[in-house]
């Protein structure tokens, strides 16, 4: 983090890495319509917010273990 504080007046935002990567796949997640969670068996969450602004801890109790691999076939 020192290297890109040096670097001066840039746009960076640090994304949290947690076990379902939701963080990651956020601002993919919330663009899903709702049939398409429900169908995919993907939780309904409120509106994403970026960047990330609030605290993220515990993120992953409310997600499903194959998170990831369902937001891919969702948006196959």
């Amino acid at each position: 983090m020192a290297k890109i504080a040096d670097l001066g007046d840039v746009n960076v935002t640090f994304v949290p890495h947690t076990r379902t990567r939701y963080f990651e796949y956020a601002p993919l997640f919330h663009l899903l319509p709702k049939r398409v969670l429900e169908m995919f068996g993907l939780p309904l969450l409120r509106g994403g917010q970026w960047p990330f602004m609030a605290g993220w801890a515990g993120t992953d109790d409310f997600l499903p273990r194959d998170f990831e691999a369902q937001l891919v076939r969702a948006w196959a």
